[in-house]
C-alpha cells in the first residue's frame, strides 16, 4: 500500500479514524501540518459505543464537557510520524504541504496477538463493506438526506442503490479475499485467552460481536436522536448485517448465539490476555489456494441486484431498445402523404 498526500494551507480534516483498519506512517516532505490525537480519559474508552453517543461528543469542535482530550504534534519537513491503528485524529495544514508513505511497516505482525487483531479488524472492515457505505441506502437518483419516493424506494428494495454496479463487483471480491483470510487464520493458528483456554474460532466470536455492537449503536443513536445518516434506518442496517452473515456458515451459526457475546465495545476485552502460535502442524492443514474469491464473497442481497440488473439488460435489448429504433426510423422516414 503506497500512497502521497497533497494539502493546501489552512485546510482541515475534522476528527476521523483512517477506514483502512492499518497503521499510518507519514513523513513529511514540504510544508507542515499539526497533527492532533484524541487522547481518551479513565472510564471513558474509546472502544465503547457510549464514548461517542455522549452529548459532550462533537466531530467539529471541543466542547466544555468533552469528556476526552487532544494531543497536537506540529510537523516540519523531515519529519516522521507513526500512528496506531483506529486512532481517532483531525489534521490542520498550516502550510502547503506534501507527505509520503516512506515504508511498509504499517503492516500488521502476526506473529503476536496484537498485529494478528489488526489483520482481523481489516478483514472484518472489508466483510461490512456496503454495510458501512451510505450509499448503500440510497437509491441512484436519491439526494442524500431526501427519503425515496415510491419510484427510487423499488430499487432499493431491489438492491439497486447508489454504489456502481462496477465497484459492488469488486466490493465482493475483496470480500471473498477477506474471507479466505479469515479461514487462514482459523485453520493456521492456536488462540489461547484469559486463563490459557484455547478459543474456538475467535475470528466469527470477533466478527459477531462487532455486527451487533453496530446494530446497538445505532439503537442508543436513535433513543439520543443524533442527526446520523438520514436513509439509514435501523431496519435497513440490520437488514444489511444480516445479509452479510449469510456469507459465512460460521457466521450464520454464531448469529443465533449473539446474545451470549458482547455487544456495548469495538474491541476484544482484555485483549492483552490473548497469545497466538502458528503451529507447523496446524499451517499443514491449510490447502493452496483455489477458491473462487467473487462467488465466496456474493451476499444474497448482491445476487438480488445482480439478477435484477440482468432483468433490466433483457428487457432494455428486446423491449425498449427495438421500440426506439422503430421510433427513430418513423421520424427519419415519416410516411407518404397520399393524394386524394
Amino acid at each position: 500500500m503506497r500512497w502521497a498526500l497533497v494539502g493546501h494551507e489552512n485546510a482541515i480534516t475534522f476528527v476521523h479514524i483512517d477506514c483502512e483498519g492499518l497503521s499510518t506512517d507519514l513523513l513529511v516532505a514540504a510544508g507542515g501540518k499539526a497533527w492532533a490525537f484524541l487522547r481518551e480519559r479513565d472510564g471513558n474508552p474509546l472502544s465503547s459505543i457510549n464514548f461517542f453517543l455522549k452529548d459532550g461528543f462533537r466531530l467539529d469542535e471541543v466542547l466544555g464537557s468533552s469528556d476526552y482530550d487532544f494531543e497536537i504534534v506540529a510537523l516540519r519537513p523531515g519529519d516522521r510520524l507513526f500512528m496506531m491503528p483506529c486512532q481517532p485524529h483531525f489534521v490542520f495544514g498550516y502550510a502547503h504541504s506534501i507527505c509520503l508513505d516512506p515504508a511498509a511497516s504499517h503492516l500488521p505482525n502476526i506473529n503476536d496477538f496484537a498485529g494478528l487483531m489488526d489483520l482481523l479488524s481489516a478483514c472484518v472492515l472489508v466483510i461490512l463493506g456496503n454495510v458501512l457505505d451510505f450509499r448503500t441506502y440510497r437509491a441512484p437518483s436519491q439526494d442524500e438526506y431526501m427519503k425515496a419516493n415510491k419510484n427510487q424506494q423499488i430499487l432499493i428494495d431491489h438492491e439497486i442503490n447508489s454504489i456502481a454496479i462496477s465497484e459492488r463487483f469488486a466490493i465482493c471480491y475483496a470480500r471473498g479475499v477477506a474471507l479466505h483470510l479469515i479461514d487462514w487464520i482459523r485453520i493456521c493458528t492456536e488462540i489461547r485467552g484469559p486463563g490459557g483456554a484455547i478459543i474456538t474460532d475467535l475470528p466469527s466470536r470477533f466478527f459477531i460481536q462487532i455486527a451487533q455492537t453496530l446494530i446497538k449503536y445505532k439503537e442508543g443513536a436513535n433513543t439520543s436522536k443524533l442527526d446520523l445518516q438520514a436513509n439509514c434506518t435501523l431496519g435497513m442496517l440490520t437488514k444489511q448485517i444480516e445479509n452479510v452473515v449469510k456469507v459465512d456458515p460460521r457466521f450464520l451459526s454464531l448469529w443465533s448465539e449473539r446474545h451470549l457475546l458482547p455487544s456495548g465495545s469495538l474491541a476484544l476485552a482484555n485483549q492483552e490476555e490473548y497469545s497466538v502460535q502458528w503451529p507447523e502442524s496446524q499451517r499443514k492443514k491449510w490447502a493452496s489456494i483455489k477458491h473462487d474469491f467473487m462467488d465466496d464473497g456474493i451476499t444474497p442481497l448482491d445476487r438480488l441486484c445482480f439478477e435484477a440488473q440482468q432483468d433490466r439488460q433483457h428487457l432494455e435489448s428486446s423491449v425498449v431498445i427495438p421500440q426506439l429504433k422503430t421510433s427513430s426510423s418513423t421520424i427519419q422516414h415519416p410516411p407518404k402523404r397520399i393524394r386524394p
